[in-house]
């Protein structure tokens, strides 16, 4: 994972606590549930770009994709309860659908970069780079070995 992809993970880490954190304290009747979700999901985005800083990488696009569902979920509640006239929901429904188009540009980001990231050794080691020597060591494999 490179710097980029980690301060990403980073920053949408803190964006999913921090407005979740905001639309609490403008409707604090209204998250329930999913706002420990979304907080603990943002914490383990935080944590996956925090660990791609420190060179240790693996595959955040579960924990996206789960915020961006969870996310989902919320911005719709806030869209139906903002239609049915529950009063002051109208700030807490534009900052879910903020976060919504983050959360999807996020997961497209990853989706986009093409790397399934794994562990290997304290080291950042992407798919490409496992695959080409797992190549290597059929095409070793494969030829015939020499008695001498």
């Amino acid at each position: 994972m490179n710097v980029n992809h980690s301060l990403d993970l980073l920053f949408y880490g803190l964006m999913v606590v921090g407005l979740n954190l905001v639309a609490l304290r403008i409707a604090p009747d209204f998250s329930g549930a999913m706002l420990t979700l979304l907080v603990a999901g943002g914490l383990l985005v935080m944590l996956f770009g925090v660990l791609g800083l420190r060179g240790f990488c693996g595959h955040a696009s579960p924990i996206v994709t789960v915020t961006v569902v969870a996310v989902l979920v919320q911005a719709a509640k806030a869209w139906f309860a903002m239609k049915t006239g529950v009063v002051g929901l109208k700030p807490v429904a534009v900052i879910y659908f903020l976060l919504l188009f983050f959360a999807v540009g996020q997961l497209a980001n990853l989706a986009q970069s093409g790397r399934q990231l794994r562990f290997k050794a304290g080291k950042a080691t992407d798919s490409k780079t496992i695959d080409a020597g797992v190549d290597v060591l059929r095409e070793r494999s494969s030829r015939p070995v020499l008695d001498e």
